[in-house]
């Protein structure tokens, strides 16, 4: 019986040893763009997702249940107008759309603007994320989040801070986080510093 015992569990260390020799796990960090200044925030505020890679329900609700946790009622996710087209990436937001926001808005104070976009090995793709099955043998997965929160009353930005993640896989073979496991990853590394920087 203890040689029995023994075989079974020198035959899952073994199996351990492989499996973890597979697995290629991502690379996460955060990228601090500037001072945060968002220890203060009080009043009605606006959460906008800019090209959404994905339409999952989960990641979704797990944002929208974040930012409710941190701002309760004062929360909304609706804006009166387009003013960009959401599903592509902004790269940049200035005071005059800050204001024109503003105007036809009175009612919000702030402003979040959750930005998603990638880089990867292949150039036939667009730099924008999407959420897609990766076939190459060889190939680097490379997410990034950024977070800029705006007091529309004085068009500052009080927030900024980007996630990246970055997944190199060498071969066809082993195990890596799925697309979606890495997007989440990135995304709760950055809300976790944005919470703590609004709870100091």
């Amino acid at each position: 019986m203890n040689i029995l015992r023994i075989t079974k569990t020198i035959i899952y260390l073994i199996l351990l040893i492989v499996l973890n020799s597979c697995y290629t796990s991502a690379d996460y960090a955060l990228l601090k763009k500037s001072e945060t200044k968002s220890n203060a925030v009080y009043g009605k505020i606006l959460v906008l997702k800019n090209n959404n890679p994905t339409q999952d329900v989960v990641f979704n609700r797990m944002i929208t249940d974040d930012f409710t946790n941190l701002f309760d009622q004062n929360l909304t996710q609706k804006l009166k107008n387009d003013y960009f087209d959401n599903f592509k990436f902004l790269p940049i937001i200035n005071k005059e759309l800050l204001e024109k926001i503003k105007i036809d808005n009175p009612d919000l104070d702030y402003m979040m603007f959750i930005r998603f976009m990638t880089t990867d090995s292949d150039i036939s793709k667009p730099k924008t994320l999407q959420i897609i099955d990766y076939k190459d043998i060889k190939y680097k997965r490379e997410y990034h989040i950024l977070f800029d929160l705006y007091n529309l009353n004085t068009k500052e930005n009080i927030y900024s801070n980007e996630a990246v993640s970055i997944l190199e896989k060498l071969d066809a073979s082993g195990i890596t986080p799925s697309e979606l496991s890495q997007l989440k990853q990135t995304y709760k590394k950055i809300f976790k510093d944005f919470a703590k920087s609004i709870s100091q």
